[in-house]
């Protein structure tokens, strides 16, 4: 597997950076997912079954973390779009207080991913 990096840019508030390139990286765990399965197939790796089963569920996992976190990078483009409007402030007050709450949130994990990928 070669070693992956996360790549950033700033998000359209100029403030925050998000992680570009999550699919490339996404594909690189599908191919390596494909690659385990077929060891799995493989009389000669009987004795490695085990290691390959563990190696298999990590990638998965890992897989479906950077599916959520797509996702996750998505709608908060979309609601900052929504939220950072002044006429949204009037009307949704409430709303607008909630989702502050979770820009910080979101703003305040992003910084640690950038620091520390």
């Amino acid at each position: 597997m070669k070693h992956v990096e996360f790549e950033f840019e700033s998000a359209p508030d100029n403030e925050t950076k998000l992680c570009k390139g999550i699919p490339d990286i996404n594909s690189l765990f599908e191919e390596f997912s494909l690659r385990v399965n077929v060891l799995k197939t493989n009389p000669h790796m009987k004795n490695f079954f085990e290691k390959l089963y563990e190696i298999e569920k990590t990638v998965k996992t890992v897989i479906e973390i950077l599916i959520d976190f797509t996702i996750l990078q998505r709608n908060w483009l979309y609601l900052n779009g929504i939220f950072s409007r002044s006429e949204i402030n009037k009307q949704l007050n409430n709303e607008v207080k909630q989702f502050t709450n979770l820009d910080l949130i979101f703003k305040y994990t992003m910084k640690g991913i950038v620091q520390a990928p």
